[in-house]
């Protein structure tokens, strides 16, 4: 499979918005691929474009079909299209095929958070036991914290319980 560490691809797309669909009224269409993807705003839009883009992209490379070249000039729009350039770093979506080591740790290791999240970075999900059962999946520093506020409401109640 093709490297993917400097991997950016540019492609150019035309946005039109679309009154068919009021939740997603901004379509943007990849010529590239020929294939489009909606927004509820222009950002949104090309955001959800740039994610058509990367795991359209993948998808070749895991086929083993070559990617459409990066092209560096902005496409013919009709009146009422905004044609523009977007552009997709592969990496991002890298994680998504590549396999990861898989940690576990004891929920003891919860007392040094910044040890614990210092692995949890590039999505790779770090898994919490005790006496070796698992206990809590962790994959952002907002998971965590919301497990040790969950931990401490739990803590709590059982010392209510017992006064």
């Amino acid at each position: 499979m093709q490297n993917l560490q400097s991997e950016k691809l540019i492609y150019g797309i035309t946005v039109t918005r679309d009154g068919r669909n009021d939740d997603l009224p901004y379509l943007v269409y990849v010529p590239a691929y020929d294939g489009y993807a909606r927004g509820e705003t222009i950002a949104d839009a090309l955001e959800r474009a740039r994610d058509f883009i990367g795991m359209a992209a993948l998808e070749n490379l895991i086929s083993q079909r070559p990617l459409p070249e990066s092209e560096y000039f902005v496409p013919q729009a009709d009146p009422g299209q905004l044609a523009l350039l977007v552009d997709v770093n592969l990496r991002t979506y890298r994680h998504l095929f590549e396999s990861q080591e898989v940690i576990i740790r004891p929920v003891s290791e919860l007392t040094t958070p910044d040890e614990l999240l210092s692995r949890v970075g590039s999505n790779q999900p770090v898994f919490l036991t005790e006496a070796g059962n698992g206990k809590y999946a962790v994959i952002s520093l907002e998971d965590y914290n919301m497990y040790r506020d969950a931990l401490e409401i739990v803590m709590r109640m059982e010392e209510e319980e017992l006064a």
